[in-house]
């Protein structure tokens, strides 16, 4: 078994203390981040549940108009058929009225 020497013993110790402090140091410094971290995490959360709220309205109407436009596209179909049935009875008057002697 190797003997060392008490110098050799204490730059063992002192290696082993400042490794010590360099891991209690980077412990530290890790807390911070997990702290800082946790504070960005809960800050996106509001941010995206207050973005969440306000689209929801959004969402809402867009729901809203496209049933709207349903409806505006069968009164559209509507108002052709009634426009080409006018039309039609107008050039029979007018054929009647005028064009016929």
């Amino acid at each position: 078994m190797p003997r060392f020497s008490d110098d050799k013993l204490e730059g063992f110790y002192q290696e082993f203390v400042l490794h010590q402090e360099a891991f209690e140091m980077h412990r530290t410094e890790q807390q911070q981040f997990n702290t800082e971290l946790l504070a960005s995490i809960k800050e996106n959360t509001t941010a995206v549940a207050s973005l969440a709220s306000k689209t929801e309205t959004i969402m809402e109407v867009w729901a809203a108009s496209q049933g709207a436009f349903k409806v505006m596209k069968w009164v559209g179909s509507a108002v052709k058929w009634v426009a080409g049935v006018l039309i039609a009875i107008g050039g029979v008057w007018y054929y009647f009225k005028n064009g016929h002697n």
